[in-house]
């Protein structure tokens, strides 16, 4: 994957959508392949959805922009009237 993305990203922006089973290594995988595009130079844009965990139960998820490295709360499970609940977390 590595060489196709050291080949193309120059000629246009490609978008990757990285999919499976939960718990499957998914996030553990665009890690990864995000580091290895860092230490080749290339530029990328786009952004990790990571899951947050306290005391091994899934709680929420975080959005970090790969571009800044910024982190931002995306959901979770604590509840807020002001956000919008869909299935068990609140955006």
């Amino acid at each position: 994957m590595l060489s196709i993305f050291d080949k193309e990203h120059l000629l246009r922006p490609q978008v990757v959508i990285i999919t499976g089973e939960i718990h499957r290594g998914k996030t553990t995988f665009a890690q990864k392949i995000v580091a290895d595009l860092f230490e080749q130079k290339i530029r990328i844009a786009g952004f990790l959805s990571i899951g947050i965990n306290e005391n091994g139960i899934r709680t929420g998820f975080n959005l970090v922009d790969l571009g800044s490295s910024r982190q931002i709360e995306l959901c979770s499970d604590k509840k807020n009237e002001k956000r919008l609940k869909l299935g068990r977390y609140f955006f």
